[in-house]
């Protein structure tokens, strides 16, 4: 047998044995969750039989530089095993099974992430560790860093948040040039699609948030972008308006991993604990209230009879689709002339009608308006503690509790873990899309109440993985209920998690991403 033969067998053995570990791993743990019994012994020869396969994939394959696991951690296990069996010593048997769960955890995950850089080029399997750039950002960055390294990419964090000069421009043509395989961003930003574009480094953006005026920019179209948006009806729209191909829907995750290692400490539960929660800004600071005194009492008129219809239908963005043109008109010149800092055409954003805009700055008004309401009536009647900016201080309510902004990493997780309800209010404007609180709340396992939107009925059960409210009479009856129904509270937050867990992590969402854009590489 040659060398390129020998080597072939070597790389397919990895990716079988990648394949199977899954399985594995899940067999492993129903015989550990189980009382042992001489039932399940079929089961257990089973493993001892898939284990010694394993150590011997890993002993065959150790002579590829890449390949750092050890085998002879589990082989002399797997002898003892076998005896325990033969002698009906079933405890000792589980007793061993279980001292090699972290191993096989560790081989699991680090097959991933070898077998995600093999390629099959031209006859022979090829090892290659792809770099991706990634741009960091207050939110999701540092998880999508984790995940991409989970999944075997070598990571490199670029050293700057935002380019402010010609020379961070210089800097990272520089870097890119030749040494990354990708870049990557959250939230699309124009001067890192131009860059890729004339580098010809694919472009990878996950946009987060909404409204963000960046997605209507000329560079939206360039051809190295790959354009992720957790909304799929703005993702809809925006390929329509642009024809661009190389745009998709892609909801947000959670990093299952990071929040399972927070631990609640004694002081936490002073600190934290309540009966509901809120975390997000009052929204007062939004354009409309800076421009409100310019405003013909005609057009504020219909502005609130816009806002009574949509509270009426809050399923739909009404504000949006009965907008009439005086109205756009006005508000649109007003800000304009006042030098608001709006996305126009003249300014690269071609893609940004006048029609979107004024929507978006007329629903920030009325999601200021829909939050400060359901903090005001909930805390009038339940213990309410809320996260956010310092306009919380002039809201009045009861039972209310303004404990200031909570850092995203360490201190949101606790605050979700010990409100016995967590509130999700999502924006009117997000209309097939979830923000990242419906995620974090469920992956630390905490209790979530929210609004009903497309994406909470196509990925959750109401009921079983959280609770969906109506109307504000809904919500107070749905808080009163699992305030005094412990039980199914701890049933549904557990339910949450393990759906989380199942099916929103960022490793998942990015293995996804990275399939689409290695997919679509060469046709862009």
């Amino acid at each position: 047998m040659d060398d390129k033969s020998l080597i072939n067998q070597q790389y397919e053995a990895l990716i079988t044995a990648n394949e199977y570990m899954d399985k594995f791993e899940h067999g492993l743990n129903i015989a550990l969750s189980n009382v042992p019994t001489q039932d399940n012994s079929i089961l257990y020869n089973q493993l001892i039989d898939g284990l010694d396969w394993l150590s011997e994939v890993v002993r065959l394959t150790k002579d590829l530089e890449f390949v750092d696991l050890d085998e002879s951690l589990i082989k002399d296990k797997i002898i003892k095993m076998q005896n325990s069996l033969e002698n009906n010593n079933l405890n000792s048997f589980l007793k061993l099974l279980k001292s090699i769960l972290p191993t096989i955890q560790h081989w699991n995950k680090r097959l991933k992430q070898i077998c995600n850089n093999i390629n099959y080029v031209e006859g022979i399997y090829v090892y290659k560790q792809e770099k991706i750039l990634c741009i960091p950002h207050i939110t999701i960055a540092n998880d999508c860093m984790d995940a991409f390294k989970n999944l075997g990419y070598e990571v490199i964090k670029w050293h700057k948040e935002e380019i402010t000069g010609n020379g961070d421009v210089q800097d990272i043509v520089d870097f890119v040039n030749n040494k990354i395989d990708y870049v990557f961003s959250v939230n699309f930003t124009p001067v890192y699609s131009y860059i890729c574009d004339q580098l010809n480094v694919p472009y990878i953006s996950w946009t987060v948030d909404t409204p963000m005026y960046s997605l209507y920019a000329k560079e939206i179209t360039n051809k190295n972008n790959f354009s992720f948006i957790y909304d799929r009806i703005v993702a809809e729209d925006l390929k329509y308006k642009t024809g661009a191909n190389n745009i998709y829907y892609m909801p947000v995750a959670a990093n299952i991993e990071r929040l399972d290692k927070i631990k609640i400490l004694g002081r936490d539960t002073k600190e934290y604990k309540t009966d509901i929660s809120f975390l997000g800004t009052t929204g007062l600071e939004n354009e409309l209230n800076l421009i409100m005194k310019h405003l013909s009492p005609t057009l504020i008129d219909k502005i609130n009879n816009l806002f009574n219809l949509q509270y009426e239908n809050p399923q739909e963005f009404l504000i949006k689709k009965l907008l009439d043109e005086d109205l756009r008109k006005e508000v649109f010149d007003l800000l304009c002339n006042l030098n608001f800092n709006v996305p126009k055409k003249d300014l690269g954003y071609i893609y940004a009608s006048e029609n979107d805009v004024v929507s978006f700055i007329l629903a920030r008004k009325f999601n200021e308006l829909e939050r400060i309401n359901l903090v005001q009536t909930l805390s009038d009647k339940f213990k309410f503690n809320v996260y956010g900016d310092d306009n919380w201080t002039k809201i009045r309510g009861q039972f209310l509790k303004f404990k200031g902004n909570a850092e995203h990493f360490l201190e949101m997780p606790k605050v979700f873990k010990l409100s016995k309800i967590n509130i999700n209010l999502t924006r009117v404007y997000v209309e097939a899309g979830l923000p990242m609180r419906v995620f974090d709340v469920m992956g630390s396992k905490g209790f979530l109440v929210t609004n009903n939107k497309e994406d909470i009925q196509k990925y959750f059960i109401d009921g079983e993985d959280l609770v969906i409210y109506r109307d504000s009479r809904d919500l107070i009856e749905i808080s009163e209920y699992y305030l005094h129904h412990e039980n199914e509270r701890q049933k549904i937050l557990l339910n949450g998690y393990e759906k989380i867990k199942k099916d929103h992590t960022y490793e998942i969402r990015l293995k996804e991403i990275m399939s689409i854009v290695k997919s679509n590489m060469h046709k862009s």
